[in-house]
């Protein structure tokens, strides 16, 4: 990404991308390290369940980000393949490295899943906003053609879709790509609709504030309940029901921090902006297959801190140091292989392009004469 590129973001939206990549962190930190059947109640377990419970907004908060940008981008061929690049960077790489050191831990299933990261899920994250990607052509010309009026009630029956079949059908199956599209339709409504109205977004992260705080005290109230109860099969579970991608409390903090974000006088990018564009490699680095329980357990030790009254200070160490490697070797990559990556694609991309141009068109022309034909 250009300097200049770089200048032109909103650094407000960057402090956004950041902070919720540094929840997503905190999510791999809490599952691979802790929620073992020997933690049944402690001060450590508190925390645990506070960083679960707000990283999941960040989640939902990343990718509403992604819809935010897209509603007004364009889908190339050529942002595909250097995602791709990126992508691969990290598979590929850390399957020679463990070829290499840890031969014993790659198998048939492990070469798969670097080769094909998006066909067999080894992002889930990537998988599905590539999918989403992919559909930003006709999502976009259909927000575009709604009234705000319109539109908002898309957004209310697409969130009503995603949080209520969950609950229906007791299943998550098919349903976070209905999530991905409703975070698309409710982002593109803040970018169309609200992103102009700069005194929301004091009171939204306002409301931000006092809606975590009321889910902190929630979810520390009912672990302090079941661990009188005795209930450590509940103690264990006791933040599901407020944490996931189908869950109204997560969806909602989320959107109020994106209102709050969004809605408000930009800044500029500047150095925000450059540790921004970084995230995706933060990302992908550790959630690598390969890489994760490396890093959390015979790296950071995480298990050794389960009932240590340092595990807090553990915690921050862990993250801001996760935090800090996985930038270095995404800057190391954007200075060394993009470029060379970013040439292969200059030349293949154009007429892909082009194919793709004239396939849309053809599926547009086609879906008016159906519609005429009715």
């Amino acid at each position: 990404m250009s300097e200049r590129k770089r200048a032109g973001r909103n650094g407000n939206l960057e402090l956004m991308r950041l902070v919720s990549m540094l929840l997503i962190v905190s999510y791999h930190y809490c599952i691979w390290g802790f929620f073992d059947e020997e933690i049944i109640f402690s001060s450590n377990k508190l925390v645990v369940d506070l960083l679960c419970l707000y990283s999941w907004s960040g989640m939902l908060l990343f990718v509403l980000l992604s819809g935010y940008y897209m509603v007004e981008g364009r889908y190339t061929i050529k942002k595909l393949l250097t995602m791709m690049g990126m992508i691969w960077f990290y598979t590929l790489g850390a399957l020679l490295v463990f070829l290499v050191f840890h031969r014993e831990m790659v198998d048939r299933r492990v070469v798969l899943d670097a080769l094909f990261p998006l066909l067999r899920e080894h992002y889930w994250y990537m998988t599905y906003y590539t999918a989403l990607m992919l559909c930003t052509p006709f999502l976009n010309r259909l927000v575009h053609s709604l009234d705000r009026r319109q539109h908002a009630l898309l957004c209310l029956l697409s969130l009503l879709l995603c949080t209520g079949v969950p609950l229906i059908m007791d299943s998550l199956a098919g349903t976070t790509m209905v999530a991905f599209v409703a975070l698309y339709f409710c982002a593109a409504y803040v970018r169309l609709h609200m992103a102009k109205e700069k005194r929301v977004g004091n009171r939204c992260l306002l409301l931000a504030g006092l809606f975590m705080l009321a889910l902190g005290a929630l979810v520390i109230s009912r672990d302090l309940a079941w661990q009188r109860s005795g209930n450590a099969e509940a103690l264990l579970g006791s933040i599901a029901f407020i944490c996931g991608m189908n869950k109204p409390p997560a969806l909602l903090l989320a959107l109020l921090l994106l209102c709050g974000f969004a809605c408000r006088p930009a800044s500029d990018g500047g150095l925000l902006a450059r540790l921004g564009s970084l995230t995706v490699g933060v990302y992908l680095f550790q959630s690598n297959g390969l890489i994760s329980l490396r890093i959390w357990q015979d790296v950071l030790h995480t298990r050794d801190f389960t009932l240590s009254p340092l595990m807090p200070l553990h915690a921050a160490g862990s993250l801001l140091a996760v935090f800090a490697v996985a930038m270095a070797i995404e800057s190391l990559r954007r200075r060394f292989v993009a470029p060379l990556w970013a040439k292969l694609v200059d030349r293949v991309a154009p007429p892909l392009e082009s194919a793709l141009d004239r396939l849309f068109d053809f599926l547009f022309a086609l879906g008016r004469k159906i519609l005429n034909d009715e």
